[in-house]
């Protein structure tokens, strides 16, 4: 920021009218001059003042801040120097240890920090230094001890989350950093802000890391905080001799700062090199094999570095035709596999099935979906190189045959599809893709195409930290035919009228996003009574394939469904998308957002948004934490498993029984524990194995494999099955070996081997001394990263900026100021207010006639079900003629209604013998059905009360 005129000129005051000054007020401006770094002026004044003041050592520290403000460490050491000579202290040694690191010399600023750390064990401005010295000298574990015991004397305190932003992003951990960040950020409000040094290193940080967003909101709150404090120091400074300035020249801040690194930005596809020749042999290979006249930005640029062999990170919108830069490279190789990882099975089939019919054959996909014969049917095919493409889940790369079937066919590239699951703390991890570099490496590192739509820059440099350098390709990600919009509500029900209004105004096909399975059908039956054909669809449904099916081919236009539905359904029409609650993470949203208009016409994006959600958000990221005692309950379950043995085979279902929870959570827990090097993860051992050793002739038997057959007992010609891990242990065979070994003496003619059946293969490693340290800085580290993406999707649902811009300004695109296409930059006409909404009375008067016309007496949960037409409901309710009389009331609203007839005394609770209670009606209950008029008194708002 570029002032204007000096400070002092803006108070009136001269460096000599300083000598003048009360000082607690000479203080408070030299003080305020050094915050806001007017050194040239601390300077001015500290000339006037030391000369009549020279014992005062505070304005030698305030000499030497000024100095290190200046990055001139030298030009302070000998000030401090002096200072030391006159008196010492704890903050002054401190200080000292910083000047050091500013110059370099580490070593001495280590030396001091360890002493201080000695002197004073409880002092957390020692150990904040001692892990700052550490960071300096690349002793991560140092750093991160010295951390912890900050935390342990000041938890979660702000020079804590401070210095855990350090630590991470000295790691190259960018996400994890940015939790921290934003994690210090919330610990502000009116009564405790945060220090102007603390905001301007988060927007420092927050430059370095690509969130400019943050960035701009630093920014307005530092020249926010600078007017403010100036006002305060303008109105409480007093000399008599003072001129105060006739006017003062507005300025958005007070410092001139040293220029900050540039943010890093996604580079455009214009700079990534292609020559003619190369973009006439893809547009003409496109036509000639897909129908293709026209590519879509990105695709030649990203097919140009593929067919040249180079390791690409591709970043495309949704809808952006990711697939055709590896499809059209692998369908133009004469000979060689392409692998694509991709984490979904429908995603899968979807890529196979898109294929033009007369290039299907040349593509498969290796599932558990499909029966074991199929299964090894088309693996001894890809092993013959009989497929171009071969599409399979990530944890299908710990399959040594699997691995082994893609050499014998030779492998061209791997393609990660969905990268930004590599990131583990991504939006959407998933722990085996942790594998891929060792996979790779086994594969002998084939050529490599990373493929995302979601990343952020510090996702994006988290991918690169575990592929290895990347070519990045990537250009705009903003839709524009996308409108992006946000329904402030007030509640459920405000949300649940605009629903109803939305879907009978917009026409067209949608998706609506709800958080749960109930709500997903509840808001299908409230979309039919409505006389709107809707389905619901989430993974405990029986019939998904057939709504899926039922959508796709327009016999249903708008399916309520949770995220399970919508990846890798590629239906180009869906005219608009909503969100009943927010998506866990902003990349989340943008990517199920990204599933309208495919067609490139108009479609829209609509987000409802409670003050609720927050608080909802926030319940749900803590319930999907991972608490210490799950992770102990995993370590004791695999211990359990192995019975006494270091390592051995583990099978993924019996832990799940073992610990009531589902695939994905134990997955992620073992790779935590894995992290923590409590256990370590080998390529998954086959549950059992049939053997049949062969005749060998005169050919001398390797040594192992005499080994191996001798323990196993194997005779030529007899088929024996066998337990690996056994047979591997009393063979003196590494278990992560023993099925590559089995492999190549079958390829060499040794033995026939077939598999079945797959486990995990864990191995239990001696605990490290700093073990609970370590699982409770990984905890941590989880918590603080899900915190971190409740805070971007409500900061998203609040913004006034444009959208697009903002969307844009997070992954890392340009800056957009202004769209035509989002809420906040053009007025979007709201869907016409529907007139056919019973009134408060009339719905309370519903409520009666409910209980008045059943045969049976209804609790309070089966009344409301039934009133809100919920799925529910009892059976012997469903042709009651007011089942869904309140569909478009929240269940809270309808419990508050029948509070109300029932404290006015038209609804009384019954107990019943065997327990419970049932609602009946009272007699002013049955008079207000034949006359309304007597349900007003429970309109009227009930009066003031007198203090």
């Amino acid at each position: 920021m570029n002032k204007s005129q000096s400070v002092l000129d803006e108070l009136g005051l001269t460096p000599t009218q300083t000598r003048e000054l009360p000082s607690n007020d000479r203080s408070r401006l030299l003080n305020f001059l050094l915050r806001w770094q007017c050194v040239e002026e601390v300077h001015a004044c500290l000339d006037a003042l030391i000369p009549i003041n020279p014992t005062l050592v505070s304005l030698l520290d305030l000499r030497v801040r000024a100095f290190l403000a200046q990055n001139q460490p030298d030009k302070a050491l000998p000030v401090m120097e002096e200072r030391l000579r006159r008196k010492t202290s704890f903050t002054a040694r401190s200080l000292l240890a910083r000047i050091h690191l500013a110059r370099g010399d580490v070593e001495a600023a280590h030396q001091i920090a360890r002493a201080l750390v000695e002197e004073r064990d409880d002092s957390t401005m020692a150990w904040g230094l001692l892990g700052e010295v550490a960071l300096a000298r690349d002793d991560t574990e140092a750093a991160l001890a010295a951390y912890r015991r900050l935390n342990e004397l000041r938890p979660h305190s702000r020079a804590y989350l401070l210095g855990m932003t350090a630590f991470y992003r000295a790691l190259d951990d960018l996400v994890t950093a940015s939790g921290y960040a934003v994690r210090l950020l919330r610990t502000a409000d009116e009564e405790h802000p945060l220090s102007i040094p603390n905001l301007r290193r988060l927007r420092d940080y927050f430059r370095a890391s690509g969130e400019e967003t943050r960035v701009a909101d630093l920014e307005a709150e530092l020249a926010r905080r600078y007017a403010a404090e100036l006002a305060e120091l303008d109105a409480a400074i007093f000399v008599p001799s003072r001129r105060r300035p006739a006017t003062r020249a507005p300025r958005p801040g007070a410092v001139e700062e040293r220029e900050p690194p540039p943010a890093e930005l996604l580079p455009t596809f214009d700079q990534i090199p292609v020559s003619d020749e190369e973009r006439t042999h893809i547009t003409e290979a496109a036509g000639r094999l897909f129908g293709f006249d026209t590519l879509l930005p990105g695709q030649v640029q990203t097919i140009a570095c593929v067919l040249r062999g180079e390791d690409v990170l591709t970043i495309l919108p949704t809808g952006g035709g990711k697939s055709l830069c590896y499809q059209l490279p692998a369908l133009l190789a004469e000979r060689g596999t392409t692998l694509v990882i991709s984490p979904l099975v429908a995603l899968m089939k979807d890529q196979v099935d898109s294929l033009p019919a007369n290039l299907r054959s040349r593509a498969t996909n290796i599932d558990y979906s499909l029966e074991r014969d199929t299964r090894r049917r088309r693996m001894e095919q890809v092993a013959d190189g009989a497929y171009r493409l071969v599409y399979a889940a990530p944890e299908r790369l710990r399959q040594p045959s699997f691995l082994y079937a893609l050499r014998r066919a030779g492998i061209n590239r791997l393609v990660i599809d969905e990268a930004h699951c590599v990131s583990v703390w991504g939006h959407d991890f998933r722990p085996d893709y942790l594998y891929i570099g060792q996979a790779r490496q086994a594969l002998g590192d084939p050529p490599l195409l990373a493929l995302t739509a979601t990343a952020p820059l510090r996702v994006r440099r988290d991918i690169i930290h575990h592929l290895g350098d990347l070519r990045i390709v990537a250009g705009d990600v903003t839709r524009p035919n996308l409108r992006l919009e946000v329904f402030y509500a007030r509640n459920a029900d405000d949300k649940l009228r605009q629903l109803l209004a939305f879907c009978q105004a917009e026409p067209g096909s949608g998706i609506i996003y709800a958080g749960t399975r109930a709500r997903c059908e509840e808001l299908a039956a409230l979309l039919r009574q409505r006389g709107i054909v809707a389905s619901h669809y989430h993974a405990g449904i029986p019939n998904r394939a057939r709504v899926q099916d039922d959508f796709m081919a327009g016999r249903i236009r708008i399916v309520v469904a949770t995220i399970a539905f919508g990846l890798g359904i590629d239906k180009p029409d869906i005219r608009f998308i909503v969100h009943f609650v927010p998506s866990n993470s902003l990349e989340a949203y943008y990517q199920e957002a990204g599933r309208a208009g495919r067609d490139g016409l108009p479609a829209r994006c609509l987000l409802m948004y409670a003050p609720s959600d927050r608080a909802t958000l926030t319940r749900r990221a803590r319930q999907n934490a991972l608490p210490v005692e799950f992770l102990r309950a995993v370590y004791a379950a695999v211990k359990r498993r192995l019975n006494g043995a270091s390592s051995g085979r583990v099978a993924l279902a019996d832990l799940e029984r073992d610990l009531q929870a589902d695939d994905t959570r134990v997955r992620v827990t073992l790779s935590l524990l894995e992290e923590a090097g409590l256990l370590r993860r080998g390529p998954d051992l086959p549950r059992a194995a049939t053997v049949c050793l062969m005749a060998v002739g005169g050919r001398v038997t390797p040594p192992l494999l005499e080994a191996f057959c001798q323990t196993a007992r194997l005779r030529s010609g007899q088929w024996l099955t066998l337990d690996l891990a056994n047979v591997a242990r009393q063979a003196g065979i590494a278990l992560d070996e023993i099925e590559r070994r089995l492999l190549e003496w079958a390829d060499a003619g040794y033995l026939n081997y077939r598999p079945a059946g797959r486990d995990l293969l864990l191995e239990l490693l001696p605990p490290p001394p700093d073990a609970a340290g370590r699982v409770a800085t990984l905890l941590e580290r989880y918590e603080t990263v899900q915190a971190q993406r409740v805070d971007e999707i409500a900061a998203y649902a609040q913004t006034g900026r444009c959208r697009h811009g903002y969307i844009n300004a997070y992954l890392g695109g340009r800056t957009i100021e202004h769209c035509d296409a989002c809420d906040n930059c053009i007025a979007i006409q709201p869907p016409p207010e529907q007139d056919n909404w019973p009134g408060e009375r009339e719905q309370l008067a519903a409520v009666l006639r409910c209980v008045a016309q059943s045969r049976w007496s209804w609790g309070r949960r089966n009344l409301t079900r039934i009133l809100r037409g919920d799925p529910q409901a009892p059976d012997n309710a469903r042709q009651h003629d007011d089942l869904g009389a309140l569909a478009f009331r929240s269940e809270a609203a309808v419990g508050h209604l029948l509070d109300r007839l029932e404290s006015g005394g038209f609804l009384q609770a019954r107990r019943l013998d065997h327990g419970g209670s049932v609602l009946d009606l009272t007699p002013a209950g049955k008079a207000a059905i034949q006359d309304p008029a007597a349900l007003d008194r429970l309109l009227a708002p009930p009066p003031s009360q007198k203090s």
